[in-house]
This record gives C-alpha cells, sequence and structure tokens, in this order.
C-alpha cells in the first residue's frame, strides 16, 4: 500500500462513490478503481462491498481509511520538517574535493560564508579515482571532482555542473626541435625511444575541477565534476602551467 492507495479509500469512505472521488482528484473512475484493486491486494479481508450500484467500504475498509488519516497528517508534519530544514539559513552543507580543488576552493568559501545566518559548511579532501567520485555524493551534499573530456561521462544517478576547464601550456626552449610551427600548430610529439620529447622526460599530472553530480543523490546529492588532464610525457625543459 502507499499513501495515494490510502487516500483514496479515504475519500471513498467520505465522498461515497467512485466518480466522486475521482471528480476529487481529477482522474479516471477506472485510475480509481484500478488503485483500491492494488490496496485490497496488500489487504488479506475485504476493503469495499457492493450496495445496489455503489462501492462502500467494510468494517475493515473503515478502520483503514481512519488510519489513512494518521498516515497522512505524519506525512504532513514530516515534509513540513523538511522543509524547515532545508529553509535553513545556518543548516550545514558537506563538502568533498580533491586536494587541489579544495585548495583552490576552500578559502574563499570560508570567507563567504563566515558569520551568522549563513550554511555552515562541513569539508573534506577526497582525491579518489574518477570511477569513485559518484559515491562520494552518498556521504557528501556537493563533491568537486575532476573528468577527462575523453573518459566516460558521469552516471545519471548524480546531478553534475562544469566549474571550469582547463587547458594546458606547454613551455619549452625556442630552439627545440620538436615544438609546432605557426603552419603546423598541430603538429605531434614523436614518441619513439630515444627522441628529443621521451628522452630523460618527466611525467606530468595535474588537475583542476570543471563539472559537478548534486549529487552522484540527488547528487539528491549533487555531484561536482570538473576536467582531469594527464600529458603522457614531457620534452625536456617542459613545465606545467
Amino acid at each position: 500500500m502507499d499513501e495515494r492507495q490510502l487516500r483514496i479509500l479515504r475519500e471513498l469512505g467520505e465522498l461515497g462513490s467512485v466518480t466522486a472521488v475521482a471528480e476529487a482528484l481529477l482522474v479516471t473512475p477506472s485510475a480509481i478503481s484500478q488503485q483500491l484493486r492494488l490496496l485490497q491486494r496488500a489487504i488479506p479481508v475485504p476493503l469495499t462491498e457492493r450496495q445496489g450500484r455503489r462501492l462502500v467500504l467494510t468494517d475493515a475498509g473503515q478502520a483503514l481509511a481512519g488510519a489513512a488519516v494518521e498516515v497522512e497528517t505524519a506525512l504532513a508534519r514530516a515534509r513540513h520538517t523538511v522543509e524547515e530544514f532545508v529553509g535553513a539559513p545556518d543548516a550545514e552543507v558537506s563538502v568533498a574535493a580533491f586536494h587541489s580543488a579544495g585548495a583552490a576552493f576552500f578559502p574563499p568559501l570560508l570567507r563567504a560564508l563566515a558569520g551568522a545566518g549563513k550554511p555552515v559548511p562541513r569539508l573534506a579532501d577526497e582525491d579518489v579515482p574518477q570511477e569513485d567520485f559518484p559515491r562520494l555524493t552518498r556521504e557528501y551534499d556537493v563533491v568537486l571532482a575532476h573528468r577527462l573530456d575523453h573518459a566516460p561521462p558521469w552516471p545519471d544517478t548524480v546531478a553534475t555542473t562544469t566549474l571550469l576547464r582547463e587547458p594546458l601550456d606547454v613551455a619549452m626552449p625556442a630552439d627545440h626541435p620538436w615544438p609546432p610551427s605557426a603552419a603546423s600548430p598541430r603538429a605531434t610529439c614523436p614518441t619513439s625511444r630515444g627522441s628529443p620529447c621521451t628522452r630523460g622526460s618527466r611525467s606530468w599530472r595535474r588537475s583542476r575541477p570543471s563539472p559537478p553530480r548534486r549529487a552522484a543523490g540527488s547528487i539528491s546529492p549533487t555531484a561536482s565534476t570538473s576536467s582531469r588532464w594527464s600529458p603522457r610525457s614531457w620534452p625536456p625543459g617542459a613545465v606545467s602551467p
């Protein structure tokens, strides 16, 4: 049974006919009858019976309809409690971020939320593989994450918003044989063993936030995602931006 089915049963007891209930709830009589049948399957005793052409409640149906009022009242009270909590300006908001994103975003976030009447941030450092970021939305309200453009997209279980995309600049000596020319700006670095681009090179990896998922609940949690890029290997003299 669910809240809607209980409401239909209560309305039937008060209004006295399936047609009247359908008009009150702005649905068809057949939809009302279907919900009553589904409710009856979950109850071992008859809830309704025919009196001439009318469908009325049995004693068991009347008892359950009375309980339905208590259920609706309890649910309304629960919703009101949640709305009050969500609307509270000083409620706690948990935020997780990988290390470099936390270093960039957390200080200004703390300054912006300082003082009374503002959300209270609970911050955490969570640097995990890309595929594990959505799971963090089970523990945090907001997650700042990173993702390569060519990597699999974030799952539908999280809501995402792109914060930024990080460009990549490569600096190398002016006389280096590899730098692309204006005529061929997309020239690729040779990767054969012993080439200037691979001999004695360093591998660089750096991340910055780009897309957020409220969420991997509804988000529901929102997962903030972003773009991670990792150059394959840098030629001698190359520097990270």
